[in-house]
């Protein structure tokens, strides 16, 4: 199972540029332990983030979080990025 944290997109201001986005993700159950301190470091980064002077988005997307797959357990990639067709 996969449990989707949040999802960031930065928008650097730069209008060349594509936002990027960070999907902080989990592939097991965290213990509450576990959590608190993933809670504390997204937080940190959304800080981070804001001083670097970046807009920063979050909000859920249930179409991209429905079609997130796993590739071979090491990575994930969403379903709408992928430039072939066929299986892994």
């Amino acid at each position: 199972m996969i449990q989707i944290y949040r999802e960031l997109t930065v928008e650097t201001g730069d209008e060349s540029e594509e936002a990027i986005t960070l999907w902080l993700v989990s592939y097991q159950q965290l213990s509450h332990a576990a959590g608190r301190r993933t809670h504390t470091f997204i937080e940190a980064l959304a800080r981070w983030c804001l001083a670097q002077g970046w807009l920063l988005e979050t909000g859920d997307d249930p179409y991209r979080e429905q079609s997130l797959r796993i590739f071979g357990g090491a990575f994930s990639l969403p379903e709408a990025e992928l430039e072939w067709a066929g299986d892994a």
